[in-house]
């Protein structure tokens, strides 16, 4: 199964009153980077990868923050927002600008790659999808560029460890958030803007699967998926001189 997504502008909304109050021109009035009926078709390709690239600069930067975290869980053939909206492929989101926000429709396109994946295609899909590269194919990437692999003796917990570089890393770690596994992000000596991005991404993806997010240390994250339960305990041995090795601080 391939995935896309499309964006749709269902509304654009203005209060002029909150422009008027708030805002150094208090006639700025509606957005104008979008109007209802706009639509986007996002596709994650090794020819064409729309999300990596933030579609080129063509889409508002506001607005994208806001609801990338959507968009990447569709082009991974996730579920986009279980139990709160009515088919778990979409999600009602707006962007951050309060007094002329824009209220988006994020879609998951689910398109079979034979009869099989079209016979079985169901109108809401479980989280649960397949990556490409295998477990012992990604162990070997991580150990190459700097990260390992580490088990929690007696949990039954492996913890991977990674130090991105850049922000392609931090699609890694998210792709391992939905496959189930536990990610340690370690940001100490990472380039600031690489930092950022890389959080601020993992962070998404680790919403999109209700997931959660620590901050071990100032600079050291652990992502777990909603299986795994980040308590006290499994911190601080995922801490200790074994697992954060000195090459990885």
């Amino acid at each position: 199964m391939n995935y896309e997504c499309r964006i749709t502008v269902l509304e654009t909304k203005v209060f002029p009153d909150l422009q008027e109050k708030y805002l150094a021109d208090p006639k700025s009035g509606p957005c104008p980077c979008f109007k209802a009926g706009d639509t986007f078709l996002l596709k994650r390709t090794p020819e064409q990868d729309d999300f990596y690239r933030l579609m080129n600069g063509k889409f508002c930067g506001e607005a994208w923050d806001a609801i990338s975290r959507y968009v990447y869980a569709a082009l991974q053939g996730g579920s986009i927002m279980r139990k709160w909206t009515n088919d778990d492929r979409m999600m009602i989101a707006c962007c951050n600008d309060g007094t002329r926000p824009v209220i988006f429709k994020i879609e998951r396109i689910d398109i079979p790659e034979n009869e099989e994946e079209s016979s079985n295609s169901k109108i809401s899909q479980p989280f649960d999808n397949t990556i490409t590269a295998s477990r012992e194919a990604k162990k070997r990437r991580f150990t190459s560029t700097g990260s390992k692999v580490v088990s929690m003796n007696g949990r039954g917990v492996e913890v991977y460890v990674i130090k991105p570089q850049d922000f392609a890393e931090a699609q890694t770690a998210a792709d391992l958030l939905k496959e189930g596994r536990t990610v340690v992000i370690n940001l100490e000596g990472v380039e600031l803007t690489v930092a950022q991005r890389s959080i601020d991404f993992v962070g998404g993806a680790t919403y999109a699967i209700n997931g959660s997010l620590q901050a071990v240390s100032n600079n050291i994250f652990i992502a777990a998926p909603d299986s795994i339960e980040v308590s006290g305990d499994l911190k601080s041995e995922i801490m200790n001189e074994n697992t954060i090795s000195p090459q990885l601080k």
